[in-house]
């Protein structure tokens, strides 16, 4: 896979995953692959997880994620309370989350690993 890391801050790198090189423009359009799986060939635990993109996958970047997140990290989940991602909801049920409201009418939540922590309004 083209795995990219961009060397930000001394203490900070990020990585991404490019969708077109792992999904044709057609693909993309039509239906999920596995682009979430290349976090696993990371091999370390992250402090922050953004999930936006590839909206057919969503479900099971939350998954992803919540195997990769250091105890206290966070999950940054763009359109969050769009209905096709009840299951990604479900899988966060004991984690605090925190929605907030964009003007074009979309969610982005914060989300963190603290269980018994105030949830707020999904």
């Amino acid at each position: 896979m083209d795995i990219k890391r961009r060397d930000k801050l001394d203490n900070m790198a990020l990585y991404y995953q490019p969708v077109k090189t792992v999904m044709s423009s057609e693909q993309y359009m039509t239906g999920p692959v596995n682009y979430y799986s290349f976090i696993d060939e990371l091999e370390t635990k992250f402090d922050a997880i953004i999930i936006d993109g590839e909206t057919n996958s969503r479900n099971e970047c939350v998954k992803k994620a919540i195997e990769n997140l250091i105890e206290g990290g966070i999950i940054v989940f763009d359109n969050f309370a769009v209905p096709r991602f009840d299951l990604a909801r479900e899988y966060l049920m004991k984690w605090s989350i925190f929605n907030y409201p964009r003007k074009d009418g979309n969610t982005t939540a914060i989300i963190t690993r603290f269980p018994n922590r105030k949830r707020e309004g999904i």
